[in-house]
């Protein structure tokens, strides 16, 4: 395991959750969770597991990072 994978590990327990627990933790709707995606750099990028070619890929989300992003957003409401 890497320096940067073991301080996450320790920091937070890494879990990764699916788009539509992601659609509820942040009672955000589809469409602007796709914009975010696109248009906000600050936004986490989800990982994709799986293989393309095989039409298996599937899209995750990084829970820790998702939580960190809401912290920054309720931070920056000022």
């Amino acid at each position: 395991m890497s320096n940067t994978a073991q301080a996450l590990h320790s920091e937070h327990e890494l879990r990764f959750i699916t788009t539509n627990e992601l659609i509820e933790k942040t009672s955000l709707s589809r469409s602007k969770l796709y914009k975010l995606r696109n248009e906000d750099p600050d936004f986490p990028k989800p990982i994709k597991l799986g293989r393309k070619e095989l039409r298996t890929c599937q899209i995750r989300w990084v829970e820790s990072e998702i939580d960190q992003w809401m912290t920054q957003r309720m931070a920056a409401r000022g």
